[in-house]
């Protein structure tokens, strides 16, 4: 396969799965819970809580200003995903994968944004009694794990090794 065809493949085949599995379950959670209708998965670790989230990932945000701003946020993303899509070999499969993750879950988001206005469907509760993470989705998902593949896959560029030096004889007798 060739580069060209092995990063299209790569972006296509991983944020499609992450599109496909975040429309579908926001689907689900819309179908068959009611806003702020919570059940238990595993105990009170995981539990399904339908909430529409107006502010960015993890409930982030929000003020007076929010429903300016939130809209764009998936649009600088896919911005970013361009940039740095067009500049990565298709060799670089982590940093094509992190594009890829982050790519489904922007735009799930900004489906989400544009079907009802103003917010999100979120549903991932996880936590223990009182000390919870924000709820989520798949698609936050998606955006946050292929931020941390993305600073990965560009830190490690930094420590490619460089061409050796050669030796010379002072440095071999000192």
């Amino acid at each position: 396969m060739t580069g060209a065809r092995t990063k299209r493949g790569i972006l296509l085949s991983t944020a499609g799965a992450v599109l496909f599995v975040d429309v579908l379950t926001k689907a689900l959670v819309r179908t068959y819970f009611d806003p702020g209708r919570s059940v238990p998965v595993a105990g009170d670790l995981v539990r399904l809580t339908y909430v529409l989230n107006p502010g960015a990932a993890f409930g982030l945000g929000g003020g007076r200003y929010s429903h300016i701003v939130f809209p764009w946020l998936p649009m600088l993303a896919l911005g970013v995903v361009a940039y740095f899509y067009w500049r990565s070999s298709g060799e670089d499969r982590l940093r094509l994968f992190a594009l890829a993750l982050v790519l489904g879950g922007a735009v799930g988001n900004l489906l989400d944004r544009l079907r009802a206005p103003g917010a999100v469907v979120d549903f991932l509760d996880v936590g223990l009694a009182s000390l919870r993470w924000p709820v989520f989705n798949v698609a936050d998902i998606g955006v946050t794990l292929g931020a941390v593949c993305l600073a990965l896959s560009l830190g490690a560029v930094d420590r490619e090794p460089s061409e050796p030096v050669p030796l010379t004889p002072e440095d071999v007798s000192a």
